[in-house]
């Protein structure tokens, strides 16, 4: 591309980030734009790299003035918000006080699925067995022996906040193991 031309410094910083991407996009963004002061068309770099001409005109627009840094990262994004509530914290808590059977629930023991459904009676959001897990493990819950049992107070910064992370998955589910 004509009169796309890098400092040296940024140059330098582009192909640091090739040697050690932080990730792929920061890699192919570091790529197109190396390519484009090289003198290659945007239409070319975008056939290489699999993406559209518009794409690579984005890039090339996070490339900085002068000698300042090149940000290549994608930009922090909300994500979609919860759809718990504290109303479902206390309907999950006063189920796990209890037996199933208090419920009328054919079971001696909660399960996720379980929960699950139970909190569907009271026109909860429909809501994954793995966010009932996660949450069931931050009130203070964990699953041993077949059934949930209540281990120490979860501390005001682990509950309050929701900062206690689930352990890592050692598993898929047809049982092969993931390397650590």
């Amino acid at each position: 591309m004509k009169d796309f031309t890098l400092s040296l410094e940024q140059q330098s910083r582009l192909r640091c980030q090739l040697r050690q991407p932080a990730n792929a996009q920061v890699y192919r963004r570091a790529a197109a734009l190396l390519a484009l002061h090289d003198g290659r068309s945007a239409n070319e770099v975008a056939a290489v790299l699999g993406v559209t001409r518009q794409t690579v005109y984005n890039w090339l627009s996070c490339r900085g003035q002068g000698n300042q840094d090149l940000n290549l990262e994608d930009a922090p994004r909300a994500g979609r918000p919860s759809l718990w509530t504290v109303e479902l914290d206390e309907l999950l808590q006063q189920a796990l006080q209890k037996c199933p059977n208090d419920f009328g629930h054919a079971a001696a023991h909660w399960t996720a699925p379980l929960l699950r459904e139970h909190l569907g009676l009271f026109q909860c959001p429909e809501v994954s067995e793995e966010t009932v897990r996660r949450r069931v493990r931050r009130l203070g819950y964990n699953w041993t022996g077949g059934r949930y049992v209540r281990q120490l107070e979860p501390g005001p910064d682990r509950a309050a906040l929701g900062t206690e992370r689930s352990p890592p998955k050692t598993s898929f589910r047809d049982g092969t193991a993931i390397a650590a």
